[in-house]
C-alpha cells in the first residue's frame, strides 16, 4: 500500500469513528463497536427477490435510483474523505452498483451492492454468488436522516 493510499484509509477510519462516536456515543462506541470489530460475526441472508419485504415504512419520501456516471461526485460530498472519484470508479469497474436514495432533489444515502462474486478483503475471502443473489454493503445514511 503506498503512502497515500495509507494516509486514505486512515481518514476514512478516523471519520467512521466520529461518525459512530457522533451517533451511539463514546460509551456504545468502545463497549460495543469495537469489540464488535475485533470478533464479527456475519449473518448471510438469502431469500426470493421476487417477493421484496418492505421492513418500515419511511416517514419521508425517499427513493432509491442507481447511481448515473454524473451523480457519483454526490459520494464524495457526503462522505468527505472517505471516497475520491478514482476509487469510485474502481469499483464500478469490477461490477459494482452503486444506489443514491434521494428525498426530494437531496441525495441522502448511498447503498453499494455487486453481483457475480468480490473479493471481500476484511474477511480474506471471494464471495461467489448465483445468478439470481445480490450481495450489499457499505450503506450509509446522512445524520440528519437516520432514526
Amino acid at each position: 500500500m503506498n503512502q497515500k493510499k495509507s494516509f486514505r484509509f486512515i481518514i476514512q477510519k478516523f471519520d467512521i469513528a466520529v461518525d459512530l462516536i457522533r451517533e451511539h456515543g463514546w460509551e456504545k462506541f468502545f463497549g460495543q463497536i469495537i469489540p464488535w470489530l475485533i470478533c464479527r460475526r456475519y449473518i448471510f441472508f438469502s431469500g426470493p427477490i421476487d417477493k421484496p419485504i418492505s421492513f418500515f415504512q419511511a416517514e419521508i419520501p425517499f427513493r432509491l435510483e442507481l447511481a448515473k456516471q454524473t451523480e457519483l461526485m454526490y459520494l464524495i460530498k457526503l462522505r468527505p474523505h472517505f471516497y475520491d472519484l478514482g476509487q469510485i470508479q474502481e469499483r464500478i469497474n469490477q461490477g459494482h452498483l452503486c444506489f443514491l436514495g434521494w428525498s426530494g432533489n437531496e441525495p441522502i444515502h448511498i447503498r453499494w451492492a455487486f453481483v457475480r462474486s468480490r473479493l471481500v478483503p476484511y474477511l480474506h475471502r471471494t464471495i461467489c454468488l448465483t445468478p439470481e443473489d445480490v450481495y450489499t454493503d457499505e450503506a450509509y445514511t446522512t445524520p440528519g436522516f437516520r432514526h
